[in-house]
């Protein structure tokens, strides 16, 4: 079997981050002046973090709880039923100048891109639904909070996949069972040509130290930095340029540069083995709204 250029998996790995933050900002502007849609009602408020990591720990004892009792069907049918609804809402923006159809046209292409990962979950199909998710998700969440608590949230998820693949385990078995249930809870890259994730043996058999014919990236690990990105451009004030962009923008940027180089890190770091990636990741888009923030407004708004 021919390989993929060394490079090719990891560019690929690194659009898929610019590509989920991008979409993001572009599905965040028409929710953000509809006004109409916001998932807490005081966006500056410390226990929308609380709110949200408990929602997080109960996800994964609800899916953990599926697995344990081998509730596999009823599993990817709930995974499903959110992918559709997450899609939907990602989707929305792109339909608009439709007008009276843009409904419609939401709720089929989002259908039928649900029934693909339904009935062929090959890679790709995985892949652009898992980057649709990851986009919604990101940009309704990233306009719900202000900057301090997404920083907060960003803390407490590193410190928590950090706990969940290196001590308890239980992230590994939550991403395992995605994995091998076709489920677009994580990014499948390929190493070599004419890979199939159909083929694919059960992720654990493939941690045993040989090499592996793909890089799997937790979804969470593309979704929790674009949630400072989108809180950068929503939150700080946006009147001022800054090398010709709105100040606001030119942040949201650095957030993403400072993602990319996390990713980098992460990759550089994991030879082959499974790593936590937002401990990476989230310190790379912390730092880089810090510095970019400082060279735009000269403090930090936070």
């Amino acid at each position: 079997m021919k390989r993929i250029g060394l490079n090719s998996p990891v560019v690929l790995l690194f659009l898929f981050v610019v590509v989920v933050q991008v979409l993001s900002l572009y599905v965040a502007a028409p929710v953000h002046l509809s006004g109409e849609m916001q998932a807490f009602e005081e966006p500056g408020s410390i226990l929308n973090v609380v709110f949200f990591m408990c929602g997080l720990v109960a996800a994964s004892v609800f899916i953990l709880l599926m697995i344990r009792f081998r509730l596999f069907r009823f599993l990817r049918m709930f995974y499903l039923v959110v992918a559709f609804l997450t899609i939907s809402f990602t989707l929305y923006p792109f339909f608009l100048f439709f007008n009276g159809l843009s409904l419609v046209l939401t709720l089929g292409v989002s259908f039928l891109l649900t029934w693909a990962l339904y009935v062929y979950p090959e890679w790709y199909v995985v892949d652009l639904t898992g980057v649709l998710m990851a986009s919604g998700i990101s940009s309704l969440m990233g306009i719900s909070m202000t900057i301090l608590p997404v920083i907060i949230l960003l803390f407490l998820s590193a410190v928590y996949d950090l706990v969940a693949v290196n001590v308890t385990g239980h992230m590994i078995d939550l991403a395992s069972s995605a994995f091998d249930l076709r489920l677009p809870a994580a990014l499948v890259v390929p190493r070599r040509k004419g890979f199939s994730l159909l083929k694919a043996k059960p992720l654990k058999e493939t941690l045993k130290g040989e090499e592996r014919s793909f890089i799997v990236l937790g979804l969470g690990d593309v979704v929790f930095p674009a949630l400072l990105t989108v809180s950068c451009w929503r939150w700080l004030p946006p009147e001022r340029m800054f090398l010709g962009v709105p100040s606001n923008l030119f942040v949201a940027m650095g957030c993403l540069t400072g993602s990319l180089i996390g990713l980098s890190l992460l990759l550089l770091s994991s030879k082959g083995k499974p790593r936590p990636g937002l401990p990476f990741l989230n310190t790379g888009v912390i730092v880089g709204y810090l510095a970019f923030c400082l060279v735009a407004y000269g403090m930090l708004i936070f």
